[in-house]
């Protein structure tokens, strides 16, 4: 080190996958003309160098590196497709083209096989270059980093597993600030205060998140604090759990969103921005069966919010499937003639009228009054501007 402070000329220094700044800046020459050049996944270096972010690979150069290594000329919009599944990951389009090549499937089928089980495939060490750290593949190396990021705070682990769980879209951070406890412990305790913005300092070092600011369409100056994950992130995160410990934390966002989602997004504008961040993830969490009576209901009620948002925004083909998915849920799980179903045959009756179908809607009109009237105390019948999307256990 003493004597790069007075040579070096035409010599390139590389420090390569350095965990953070202080670690490295005893190795770093303090004058000479060597040149230094490090990788990390860590952000803060701005005090000993220059940042250059390294992007993921856009779908055309992705595809050119599938076709260049499998052969495939032929294949080009199959690989663009793939590409894209893959999140732009160079390392995936590695373990991708390798294992085509050794079983001689196309790209369609890899992409086939990859959506089915992405976990397995993107922790398959057969495929993985040997170069890169002795077949360390994908999985694996998102596994190690949220290990890493786990021993610098309690609830980054717990946190990027309930947020791989959500949709491939920006998360609000509200969702694990204003209804936290329905986490519970120990994950809800560690995100009070400072936990939070500790937990996702701890995810960023290892590169397993990004901030995000959600900018909302009616009020652009006042954006919305959010992460990102990587698509590849949110599976491997997602299968740390098994499937009872997915549907633990399927029911905790479940518990989460019921608290947070609006219940007047039909006519109420000013609940819009934030109904339009969290209906995706409420479809992802939402789309999933559930053997719970009471889980089910909370979910049928949720998706019966979320598609009077998106009627009240006149998105009627949008609204529809969510209204067709929550009474299916109603049916099965209240029964036929509970007025919760009752709730659900309105609003897609409510919705179908919009659409100007009322010989559609008619059926469902009477099927919800018969419950109305069959039921002594029942509600009244909500109006077809402002449909319900609650009862008494709905």
């Amino acid at each position: 080190m003493e004597r790069l402070r007075h040579e070096g000329e035409r010599l390139l220094l590389i420090f390569d996958n350095a965990i953070d700044a202080n670690a490295l800046k005893a190795y770093l020459p303090r004058g000479g003309q060597a040149k230094v050049l490090v990788t990390s996944n860590a952000r803060a270096w701005r005090d000993v160098a220059t940042p250059v972010e390294i992007p993921t690979w856009p779908n055309d150069i992705g595809a050119d590196y599938l076709i260049a290594r499998t052969g495939r000329t032929s294949e080009r919009a199959a690989a663009e497709a793939l590409s894209q599944a893959l999140g732009g990951l160079p390392l995936a389009h590695e373990q991708a083209a390798a294992y085509c090549d050794r079983l001689e499937v196309s790209l369609v089928e890899y992409r086939s096989r990859f959506e089915a089980a992405p976990a397995r495939l993107l922790d398959n060490a057969r495929d993985a270059p040997a170069e890169y750290h002795n077949r360390l593949t994908v999985a694996k190396t998102f596994a190690l980093a949220i290990d890493e990021a786990a021993k610098l705070h309690s609830a980054a682990e717990p946190l990027i597993v309930h947020a791989g769980l959500l949709a491939p879209e920006p998360i609000p951070l509200f969702v694990f600030k204003e209804a936290r406890e329905h986490f519970g412990d120990p994950l809800a305790s560690a995100l009070v205060d400072e936990g939070l913005d500790e937990a996702i300092a701890s995810l960023r070092d290892f590169a397993l998140v990004e901030r995000d600011q959600i900018v909302a369409d009616r009020d652009p100056a006042i954006p919305t604090d959010a992460i990102r994950l990587h698509r590849l992130v949110r599976e491997i995160a997602a299968s740390r759990r098994d499937s009872a410990q997915q549907y633990v934390a399927r029911r905790a966002l479940v518990a989460v969103l019921a608290a947070v989602y609006p219940d007047d997004g039909i006519d109420n504008p000013a609940s819009w921005p934030r109904c339009a961040t969290l209906t995706p993830h409420l479809v992802a969490i939402c789309n999933s069966e559930t053997a719970d009576a009471a889980d089910s209901a909370q979910r049928a009620d949720l998706l019966g919010r979320a598609g009077s948002y998106l009627r009240g925004r006149a998105a009627y083909s949008a609204a529809r499937p969510l209204f067709e998915r929550a009474l299916a849920i109603c049916e099965k799980v209240l029964g036929p003639e509970h007025p919760g179903t009752a709730t659900s045959l309105n609003n897609l009756a409510s919705l179908l009228q919009d659409q100007s179908d009322p010989a559609a809607a008619r059926p469902l009109y009477e099927r919800a009054l018969a419950i109305y009237e069959k039921a002594r105390s029942a509600p009244s019948i909500p109006t077809r501007r402002r449909a319900s999307t609650t009862s008494p256990t709905c």
